[in-house]
């Protein structure tokens, strides 16, 4: 029932005397609390549970000043794998204004929640709402850069862009650029072989930064797998280096899965162990090199057996991408490097 005056007045001492520390607020315009469970909000009053959900106090509107919810309690009922269920508390977290909560939610269910399109759009909300201006800036710059068409999203880069300092003419004076093998002109870069789906690989210059970087094109005819490949100038010795690392990001709807084939001057080839890449937002990955942890044509793919034979002389690496099924997908790779064993102490 809607209630005022003095038996409010009691009723929110005894609420807030009895709320639990986990608890929805409403602060009246007088600076009395009611301390419980916001249940429901209407146009023109607020209902709440109170004295342990006991009681059930509807306050009007033009008698609160603020309104303080507590996200643990919102956030107790929904498991950590129900990716629908952290979309739609993102959602309500970032309706009330608590993006920083809201950008938890977000980004654990990113990639996750089938049918849902909007969940990167609302990340760079949340994030410029919490003055984090440079994860919103990087967000929406590689949207932009899987969706080239998109005109809005292109403004929006600009926009917040401009809200950073960069300058448009003088992009790099924004950005410390790292180059890994992908901004070396000597590396040759190729597309599929004949047992993989069709794949375009072509360096590709971003425009805003002068950052180089590897896009690659794939095109679902309907095998397991697409493959691109990087032939260095002369040969690889990679006895010292414990792994590959790199960052990626990719276009398509679902997780993929990538690999490393490293091939020897033997012409012997070991593929590694594979890593997995979410959609829409740009990861940074790392695939060892070393111990058993890979398989080749000697235990005819089967089980990784093998260490890396043959690693004083590597003639090409293939980068293999698994599960993407019958969609279209583009990628871009950055910040490729191969880091070896630090050296040992004098």
């Amino acid at each position: 029932m809607r209630i005022s005056g003095l038996y409010l007045g009691v009723l929110c001492a005894l609420a807030f005397a009895a709320g639990a520390a986990r608890a929805d607020r409403i602060v009246m315009i007088d600076d009395l609390e009611l301390s419980g469970k916001i249940v429901e909000e209407k146009p023109n009053t607020v209902v709440i549970m109170v004295l342990g959900e006991k009681g059930r106090i509807e306050v009007p509107r033009a008698r609160i000043k603020s309104i303080e919810y507590d996200f643990e309690s919102k956030a107790a009922g929904v498991k950590e794998d129900d990716f629908k269920g952290l979309y739609d508390l993102g959602v309500w977290a970032m309706s009330k204004g608590m993006y920083k909560e809201a950008i938890g939610c977000f980004e654990r269910a990113k990639g996750n929640v089938e049918g849902v399109t909007d969940v990167v759009p609302r990340l760079v909300k949340c994030y410029e709402g919490t003055g984090q201006l440079d994860k919103a800036y990087e967000l929406v710059k590689n949207e932009a850069l899987t969706h080239p068409d998109d005109a809005e999203l292109k403004a929006q880069v600009s926009e917040i862009g401009k809200k950073l300092g960069i300058d448009a003419a003088n992009p790099n004076a924004a950005h410390k650029i790292f180059e890994g093998i992908e901004g070396d002109p000597k590396m040759k870069w190729n597309g599929a072989p004949n047992w993989a789906n069709p794949t375009q690989a072509t360096v590709y210059t971003d425009k805003d930064t002068g950052n180089q970087m590897v896009q690659v094109v794939i095109t679902p005819q309907g095998k397991d797998k697409a493959v691109f490949s990087v032939i260095p100038p002369k040969p690889w010795n990679m006895t010292d280096v414990t792994s590959v690392i790199f960052k990626a990001v990719q276009s398509g709807k679902t997780k993929l899965q990538i690999a490393v084939m490293l091939k020897n001057a033997k012409g012997e080839s070991f593929e590694s162990q594979l890593v997995t890449l979410d959609p829409g937002s740009w990861s940074k990955k790392s695939i060892t090199f070393e111990g058993t942890s890979f398989k080749s044509d000697k235990s005819n793919w089967v089980g990784f057996k093998h260490e890396l034979e043959g690693r004083e002389d590597i003639r090409e690496m293939m980068i293999l991408v698994y599960n993407h099924g019958n969609q279209p997908v583009t990628m871009y790779f950055d910040e490729i490097f191969f880091p070896a064993k630090p050296a040992p102490k004098k």
